[in-house]
Order: structure tokens, then sequence, then C-alpha cells
């Protein structure tokens, strides 16, 4: 038995619902939604209250029974409420923009994308966060599905877009073999006044024998910006 069919759904008195057959329509305003169940299961309508049941005890007809019912209350609640997905643009010279009808993109392509608007669905843009709402959830859902394809959010800087709720996994960034050596051989550097050795120093009996090198650096940091020093000046 499926414990989402069997749950009976209350009709808001705003909205007016109606049966014919095997379509379900229900209205509010200048709003209509229909769905048709095709004869999947079985539906009845009695004082704004909609129940669903199964045809038979197979797999299917259970399934399309939770289906159906879980159908009709999304459209009960895009009347009333409506649905709501965030996007977050993440990345330098990244921006969004509605002009008129048409959601306009820069996402570092050597073009803009214009997305064109559907009706019924509203857009809206504050800072880096695109908000789209609108009373069908398929139909919102698929929207930002759409606009996330045109540059999903890549896993070293984040940059892209992506959901508001949405974790990206980072990955760690490349590092070159020389930097890796230079990082697990040298143990310990120590550098003041009372050091013989400068960074420049350093660095130049590095490349000639690591080995034989008793200091080391104290931080990634200092070893990258002691090498760049040390590359400027060999030039």
């Amino acid at each position: 038995m499926s414990r989402i069919g069997k749950l009976p759904i209350s009709i808001p008195a705003e909205i007016k619902a109606t049966l014919d057959g095997t379509v379900l329509t229900f209205a509010k305003g200048a709003t209509t939604q229909t769905l048709d169940t095709l004869g999947n299961c079985g539906v009845v309508l009695e004082d704004n209250t909609l129940t669903f049941s199964t045809n038979s005890d197979q797999r299917a007809d259970r399934a399309f029974w939770g289906t159906y019912r879980a159908l009709a209350a999304n459209i009960i609640t895009g009347l009333t409420t409506g649905f709501e997905k965030k996007l977050e643009i993440n990345g330098v010279g990244y921006r969004a923009a509605v002009q008129g009808s048409v959601l306009n993109l820069q996402l570092g392509f050597s073009h803009d994308i214009n997305f064109d608007i559907p009706a019924g669905v509203d857009i809206s843009v504050e800072k880096n966060v695109i908000t789209i709402k609108g009373v069908d959830k398929q139909q919102i859902g698929q929207i930002a599905a759409v606009i996330r394809s045109f540059r999903p959010p890549e896993p070293y800087k984040g940059k892209g877009v992506k959901y508001s709720d949405e974790t990206i996994l980072s990955k760690a960034g490349k590092t070159s073999k020389k930097e890796v050596a230079m990082i697990g051989q040298v143990k310990h550097l120590k550098i003041n006044r009372q050091n013989a050795f400068s960074v420049n120093a350093v660095f130049a009996l590095k490349f000639q024998d690591a080995r034989h090198c008793l200091v080391s650096l104290s931080s990634v940091q200092t070893v990258t910006s002691a090498r760049k020093r040390l590359m400027m000046n060999r030039q």
C-alpha cells in the first residue's frame, strides 16, 4: 500500500476543482492546471476532498496511485504558495540580468547567453542570485536545470552556476613535480639574521643538491614566494 497515495487532499476554498472522467482541473483566478490520470488510478472528488485509489495490487498500479496523488498535491501547492528555485553565480565577471522577457547571462564565454523566460514564470536577479518562481513544480525545476547547465560549477574554484543549497566537492589544484619534491625533502627552515644563507642562496643550494640542504621553509607560501624571487634574480 502506498503511504502517499492513501492520504486525502483537502482543496482550499480559493481553488475550484472539477473532475471530468479521468481529467482533474484546478483553477484559481485566471490560472488553470489540469491532470489526466489516464485511468491508471481511481479518483473521487467529494466535499472539497480529493482521494485516490489503486486499480489493483500490482506494483505498477501502486506506483501510479502514489504518483498521481503527489502530482495533484503539487498542483494545489503551486496555485496557493507557488514554487521557487534559487541559483548562485560565482566567478569574476560572471553576471546575470533580466531584460524584458529574456534572461541575459555572462558566464565567461566570448558571447552572452540569452534565455527566453516562459509565460507564467517569474525570474528576478539580485546581485549574484537568480530566483525562479512559478506554479508548475516540474517547469521551475527544468528551467533551473537548464540555466545551471550553461556553466556547471567546476570543482577547483567553484566558478559557474549552482543551486543555492548545492554543495560543491572541491579538488586540490595541480602542483608541479619540482614544488612537490621541494616541499617534501626540505624539513626545517629558520630564516633570521644569524642564518648564513639567504632565501635565494637556500634555493640555489636546493636546486644543486637537495640532500645536503639542512634548512627548510616553514610554509608553502614562503616556498612559493622565495622561488619566484629566485627565478626573477636568475633572469
